[in-house]
């Protein structure tokens, strides 16, 4: 049974070059940018069914929404300059980020050094009672 989620959503797969990494990602929706990072697991990458996926859908009805399917790097300065990249090559101009919480740290990182690179961040708590809902910063 397709979820009402899906219905009229044009979801695009393509790819950009970062570095000497192709990486993979989906897309959808008008307005405003978001990308969407589901972290660095790999049942966190938007599949069907997915938190992720739903989020995904549920964005992309106001929002222009970018997903990188490739996983990100789990070094913290590598996971940074990969995040950039990615912002860089999708020529996103401040774009919001909605973030897995295991990304706190990168993120927070390059929102500080770059100043606007980034808009409004939320981050996403995956589990546990004190971890509930988002957080966000920016």
């Amino acid at each position: 049974m397709e979820s009402p989620l899906n219905t009229e959503l044009q979801v695009v797969e393509a790819e950009i070059q970062v570095g000497e990494e192709t990486v993979r990602y989906r897309r959808a929706g008008t307005g405003a940018p978001v990308l969407l990072l589901g972290g660095r697991h790999p049942e966190s990458v938007g599949e069907r069914g997915s938190v992720e996926a739903e989020i995904f859908h549920a964005l992309a009805r106001s929002h222009r929404v970018f997903q990188p399917t490739t996983l990100i790097p789990r070094d913290q300065d590598a996971a940074e300059r990969w995040l950039q990249s990615v912002v860089e090559g999708l020529g996103l101009i401040t774009p919001e980020v909605v973030a897995d919480a295991e990304l706190a740290p990168a993120l927070a990182r390059l929102v500080s050094q770059s100043g606007g690179f980034v808009g409004r961040v939320i981050f996403l708590a995956r589990e546990g009672p004190t971890h509930q809902g988002a957080a966000e910063c920016g």
